[in-house]
């Protein structure tokens, strides 16, 4: 027997990276079966995600079954992948993630969340001004799937029970019908708007 193990890391960027673990894992099967070669006869394949960083690792019963694995990398790193290719897998993605969500839930009373923007402003003398902006809502115990949006997983979990709406539709009221309830983004650009103002005001 055979191990091979390979990573790729996508710096702070968790979804990319369990994306392409899926489209390489895909692609790699694929391959090898094009090549006659089948999962656990020829070979066992295990790709998996954790943070930014997607690890496959692959057990060969042959060394022609390594050099056709081989050869499917180098075809995989060459491969201009399609955006519709991307968009699929992002809502596969976007389904494991919010059943794992779920799942770690199942049970729990407490199913308080919140929604965080998180806005930089970058002074030309190097000082950096870090701006929050915050939505508080709970995690539904079932998703909503005609709230489902490619590579958005939490748009069909998160609710805000003072308004009985999901949190994409509360965005899309105008703020008078919002009865109070506050955007965490609009909170977080008029922030940065009051900085950029004071900063303004004193080097003048």
């Amino acid at each position: 027997m055979i191990i091979s193990s390979s990573y790729k890391t996508v710096e702070n960027n968790g979804l990319l990276a369990h994306i392409y673990e899926h489209l390489l894992a895909q692609y790699v099967m694929k391959a090898l079966q094009g090549r006659g070669f089948f999962i656990s006869s020829d070979i066992i394949l295990t790709a998996k995600t954790y943070g930014d960083t997607c690890f496959m690792d692959v057990e060969f019963y042959s060394p022609e079954a390594q050099d056709a694995y081989n050869e499917a990398l180098r075809l995989f790193d060459k491969w201009d992948i399609p955006r519709s290719a991307a968009l699929r897998v992002a809502t596969e993605c976007g389904i494991e993630i919010v059943d794992y969500c779920l799942e770690k839930l199942e049970g729990k009373a407490n199913r308080r969340a919140q929604y965080t923007t998180c806005l930089v402003i970058n002074f030309p003398d190097g000082r950096e001004e870090v701006i929050f902006g915050e939505n508080s809502g709970v995690i539904l115990t079932e998703s909503r799937e005609e709230s489902r949006l490619k590579g958005m997983p939490f748009r069909e979990l998160f609710f805000v029970p003072e308004l009985n709406m999901m949190f994409h539709e509360v965005r899309e009221l105008p703020k008078l019908k919002r009865n109070g309830y506050s955007l965490g983004h609009e909170v977080a650009v008029e922030k940065c708007a009051n900085v950029v103002r004071e900063n303004l005001s004193d080097s003048v």
